[in-house]
């Protein structure tokens, strides 16, 4: 299977399992959040050949958070979009937490297993939090967009303001993160930045009938 298809294969799955979440309330949704933002992060690292850019195929996994918190918006509350922050928050505290903890101790037998694991965990701390500081800085901007655009056009424009407050607030996230994730690790850092938000944009066109779907799943009439 080609990257590209194994790409969009995994944007409708992740947000799939968003509406899945939401048909579960809200508890769904934040639960969401923080399985997508835990996954993301530990497969970040992976780079791979996209629709002809390097990025990583973790990519829609996040995109799918951004989703899940403006479904928070949209049918519950903004504070639970900021709740969902801080609990993805504390899930990836905890992973590299007590990832380093368990990664103290002497592996029994074959230590190839535990060397893998090593391997994989070293990556984490830098990783989340450019992240963590990514992600707050990226979603109160989120929600600010989604709100104000919101407030200005009331229940029409549903689709438009779900892309533009995710295309914009996924470029702030996108320099914060890479610069502080990849910097002196990868080479023209600024091409990397632009094409990784471009395929970022482009999973913010995918999830836009998602977001119609959301009122379908709760049996809403449909925002224009």
């Amino acid at each position: 299977m080609s990257n590209d298809l194994l790409f969009i294969l995994i944007l409708i799955a992740a947000f799939s399992t968003v509406l899945v979440g939401l048909k579960l309330g809200r508890e769904g949704l934040l639960a969401t959040v923080i399985i997508f933002t835990l996954t993301s992060n530990m497969f970040v690292a992976k780079l791979s050949m996209v629709f002809g850019v390097v990025t990583s195929l973790a990519l829609p996994l996040y995109a799918a958070v951004f989703l899940a918190t403006h479904l928070l918006i949209e049918h519950y509350d903004p504070k639970d979009a900021f709740r969902a922050v801080w609990l993805g928050f504390l899930a990836q505290v905890s992973l590299v937490l007590f990832g380093y903890l368990i990664k103290l101790g002497e592996p029994f037998g074959d230590p190839t297993a535990s060397n893998a694991l090593n391997e994989i965990l070293s990556y984490l701390p830098r990783l989340v939090i450019a992240s963590f500081i990514a992600y707050i800085t990226s979603q109160n901007l989120n929600v600010y967009l989604y709100k104000l655009m919101k407030l200005l056009t009331g229940s029409k424009h549903l689709g438009l303001r779900n892309f533009l407050s995710t295309a914009v607030s996924q470029f702030i996230d996108t320099v914060i993160f890479v610069g502080i994730a990849f910097w002196g690790v990868i080479d023209n850092i600024g091409l990397f930045i632009v094409s990784y938000w471009l395929l970022k944009v482009f999973a913010a066109a995918i999830d836009t009938p998602f977001i119609y779907l959301s009122y379908l799943v709760l049996g809403k009439k449909r925002t224009v």
